[in-house]
């Protein structure tokens, strides 16, 4: 009798142990929930951040694949323009000169103002990618995001980018 006592008592002890487990689960279960919905709302804010394009340009005429008659929008030429954006240590910009031609970006430079070492590094990695993804799209295309790691000076880029095209427009 008394060793029927001890197993029921050992058989106690065990659930009680198999509850605690379940309790940490859970808890684990909600962390990592929490971290979830943390991790997503901070990501779409990024993604607002980055990409609120601006209206693209369209034109009235009906455009077809072979025709020669499309009309430019913007006037040939080049355009400078200043770009700010919002870093976590205030208000940055960019120096951005870009050539049209037939609305086409020909050619495009951007210059570093950047006034404390980390936006330096971030313009100059943002200068060291942008081309490719410029040069030779058209205008009203053009609308960048993350450049080469940097996701606040692309910002200043479409900022100033949008500035030219009010400067060229015909």
């Amino acid at each position: 009798m008394e060793n029927e006592g001890k197993k029921e008592e050992s058989t106690q002890n065990t659930s009680g142990g198999g509850s605690g487990k379940i309790i940490g689960i859970i808890a684990i279960v909600i962390i990592l929930a929490i971290a979830g919905f943390v991790y997503e709302k901070h990501a779409k804010q990024n993604m607002a951040a980055t990409s609120m394009a601006p209206q693209k340009k369209m034109s009235a005429l009906p455009q077809s694949s072979g025709s020669a008659m499309t009309t430019a929008l913007y006037k040939d030429g080049t355009y400078s323009a200043e770009g700010d954006y919002i870093t976590h240590v205030g208000q940055k910009h960019i120096k951005v000169t870009i050539t049209l031609k037939n609305d086409i970006i020909t050619s495009a430079d951007v210059i570093n103002e950047a006034d404390d070492r980390m936006s330096q590094h971030f313009q100059d990695s943002f200068i060291s990618g942008y081309k490719p993804l410029v040069i030779g799209k058209d205008i009203t295309k053009v609308h960048l995001g993350k450049v080469a790691m940097s996701s606040l000076t692309p910002n200043g880029f479409n900022a100033a980018l949008q500035t030219i095209e009010q400067q060229a427009k015909s």
